[in-house]
């Protein structure tokens, strides 16, 4: 686009789904930048109803609605040059903003390579795009070292309410079409495909599953702050994890822990659960000796069932062996996995929750 102000336009967010209001700002970055850049939060995350779609279905998807978009442009504006799209995934740091600047940065900086050449950014050759929404749009105010640009949305889209009502028990097709209105039509068809795999399915059990915990404390005088407690157990370069038997996040590989009891203390929750769901063969107070760190983690969004505020504790084993374990209790399977595994695309896709990132924080990688 030859009479293009900025060089990269970066939008940056979740895309679960892409909708309309996303298109809008897609469009506007289009008309104001030489090249489109998009960074898909939440990658690499482990399906669930506020993330259901992947990084690669959310690309496919952006990908097939910024080529509509450019065939819009072509037909409107058939003598301005098409823009080029760059798409690459961020991962959630949920009590380390430092760690997801940088990642961003190092996007941007990776994208203004590809596609201008060289390491050095002017003052003006980026700008972020998006629509300042509400606190979950402060993102936009903090890179002062690039232009920021705001998008004003014609009507209220959210896309938690495009998930709320897709993942309803309610008839597929009639939830669909209750919400095109607000999505482009590539991500529509996608949609009643993806209705008809079994992960659509299993979702729909998540929702029905938190509609029904939550219907649990509806009548509690003020919202309910729960407290768990976890264990990051570690031994000859592994962690221990079981695999989840019931929902939420059935079949989910996570720590061992749970909900602390109304007559035990933190540390004795966690080597309670520990034991229960591994078999893990060892004394308490033995257990106690092997404590390394305990940190608290209390994202305000870490758990789907509600302000879940968790104590994890890292244990070190010293021992020559890996102890024996076996899944008991809510753990279907227990085992011992390596360090090097943990930190592979294929498993932290199949984290529960946030405990990708508490044994990252605890480990230290």
């Amino acid at each position: 686009m030859s009479e293009s102000k900025f060089k990269l336009a970066v939008v940056i967010g979740r895309f679960q789904p892409v909708h309309t209001g996303h298109v809008s700002i897609l469009k506007e970055a289009m008309k104001i930048a030489e090249n489109v850049v998009v960074l898909v939060g939440s990658s690499y995350r482990a399906r669930d109803i506020q993330n259901p779609w992947t990084f690669d279905e959310r690309r496919t998807m952006l990908s097939n609605v910024f080529n509509d978009a450019v065939a819009e442009l072509a037909a409107t504006s058939p003598m301005v040059s098409t823009p080029n799209l760059i798409i690459k995934p961020i991962q959630d740091s949920l009590y380390n903003d430092s760690k997801w600047l940088l990642d961003v940065q190092s996007a941007i900086s990776e994208a203004y390579a590809e596609t201008i050449g060289g390491t050095s950014i002017g003052a003006d050759d980026v700008v972020i795009v998006g629509h300042m929404k509400d606190h979950t749009s402060e993102y936009l105010k903090w890179f002062p070292q690039f232009h920021t640009h705001n998008v004003t949305l014609c009507g209220n889209i959210h896309a938690t309410e495009v998930r709320k009502v897709l993942f309803s028990d309610a008839d597929t097709s009639c939830t669909i079409d209750v919400v095109s209105a607000s999505l482009p039509n590539y991500v529509t068809k996608y949609l009643r495909a993806f209705a008809q795999t079994s992960v659509f399915g299993q979702l729909v059990a998540e929702a029905a599953y938190h509609e029904r915990y939550k219907a649990q404390w509806s009548k509690s005088p003020y919202p309910p702050t729960f407290v768990t407690t976890d264990v990051v157990a570690e031994c000859k370069g592994h962690v221990l994890l079981v695999r989840r038997r019931t929902e939420p996040g059935k079949g989910l590989w996570a720590l061992p822990g749970g909900f602390i009891g109304q007559h035990e203390t933190l540390v004795d929750s966690a080597l309670r659960e520990l034991r229960e769901e591994t078999q893990l063969r060892c004394l308490n107070a033995t257990l106690k000796t092997y404590i390394r760190e305990v940190r608290v983690f209390d994202g305000p969004r870490r758990s789907l069932r509600g302000r879940t505020i968790t104590h994890a504790y890292h244990i070190v084993l010293p021992f020559g062996e890996l102890p024996e374990v076996k899944g008991a209790d809510d753990a279907e399977t227990a085992t011992w996995v390596p360090i090097s595994e943990i930190v592979q695309r294929d498993m932290v896709e199949s984290m529960f929750e946030d405990h990708a990132e508490i044994i990252r924080c605890l480990l230290g990688l």
